[in-house]
């Protein structure tokens, strides 16, 4: 990383001055380092130096497994330098009895989905959030779309009634009814930062920030979408016994005639996806009276295929996350849901096929 994004260039000042923030960019932007850059400065700059004991400084809710992992894996590099402050995470796969030991033992910047940190809550004595002095709301127009609201409002109220005094960050891409509410109850006097991208229809194409003090009202380009300066959209109208054929011939092509491509295949259920993959490797890399691997075309010979979905084990879905964010090439079949924020932005140069190809 030799340079900011402009939402980092924007949010960070604003965070370090102690205000409440509410962030609305593109996936992808940068928005994860924009708020653990300030969270981590503040804690390391504390004058009694923090202790592992003492429990939760910064809590962090994110709306899945994969990108717990994410931030919690760009916390760590950050922390590098100090050693003293211990960040963990909780999420669903995991065990709870070693998590219970994580949270006795003490974590300093916690990371969690909504879902087990209110199962902590619940049945952990050892979890605590009187030193709490950062609440970040990441991706909250997905943690709202994953159903997560009632969760988000336990958890609210068990900060709230131990720690009143805080800063706050809520960010997303979208900026909903539901995330206008959410941020209504979450933040005091936010200054509200909206890195939006005025390329469409303009001759020079640069993002522009716009920083308000005020609170986030109903009318205020609700349901709009921050979208990718890089991203194309095409819409295809494919007849539905074509469907397939299509998708089958649309992947081969891209890999047969362009090098280093990576693609996401969004379905609507897990059930498609593994019925996706299973045809896909049975097919376009196996099928019975196919050329040898030798006579493949040369793109068929690089095709890989990886799925993800939510009934995968915790284990085997870290795994695929990782193959497929660190590799050059590439075809991730997922449900929306389980789609990691660092997978789309390690295809920021390749197709992504929206889940309405398939319906």
């Amino acid at each position: 990383m030799s340079s900011m994004t402009s939402v980092q260039k924007q949010s960070i000042p604003v965070l370090l001055e102690g205000r409440d923030a509410l962030v609305r960019s593109q996936t992808g932007s940068g928005k994860t380092l924009a708020y653990c850059i300030p969270v981590v400065q503040s804690l390391q700059a504390m004058k009694t130096k923090i202790q592992r004991s003492d429990g939760p400084y910064a809590l962090v809710l994110v709306p899945t497994r994969e990108l717990a992992l994410q931030s919690f894996d760009i916390v760590q590099k950050l922390l590098k330098p100090f050693t003293w402050i211990v960040p963990g995470v909780l999420m669903g796969g995991e065990k709870r009895k070693s998590e219970k030991a994580r949270l006795r033992k003490g974590i300093n910047i916690l990371i969690s989905t909504p879902g087990r940190l209110v199962d902590h809550i619940k049945s952990t004595k050892n979890i605590r959030f009187s030193r709490i002095q950062w609440l970040i709301l990441d991706e909250a127009d997905r943690i709202l779309d994953l159903g997560f609201e009632k969760d988000v409002t336990v958890i609210l109220n068990a900060v709230n009634a131990e720690c009143q005094k805080r800063q706050n960050v809520l960010l997303s891409a979208t900026l909903t009814q539901g995330v206008a509410w959410l941020a209504d109850i979450s933040l005091h006097n936010p200054v509200s930062i909206s890195v939006v991208d005025e390329s469409h229809g303009q001759s020079n194409p640069m993002d522009k920030a716009v920083l308000e003090v005020s609170a986030p009202q109903a009318g205020d380009e609700l349901d709009s979408f921050a979208i990718p300066e890089g991203l194309d959209q095409h819409v295809t109208l494919i007849p539905s016994k074509l469907r397939l054929v299509s998708l089958a011939a649309f992947i081969l092509q891209k890999c047969k005639f362009e090098t280093d491509q990576k693609m996401i295949v969004f379905f609507s259920t897990c059930e498609l996806v593994e019925f996706h993959y299973k045809l896909f490797l049975q097919t376009l890399l196996s099928s019975p009276g196919a050329p040898t691997a030798g006579h493949l075309p040369s793109g068929s010979a690089r095709l890989k295929f990886l799925r993800l979905h939510g009934n995968m084990e915790q284990e085997e879905r870290t795994a695929v996350f990782q193959e497929f964010s660190h590799s050059k090439t590439g075809v991730l079949l997922c449900t929306e849901t389980a789609c990691p924020v660092s997978c789309l932005s390690s295809c920021a140069d390749s197709h992504v096929c929206g889940k309405q190809w398939l319906c």
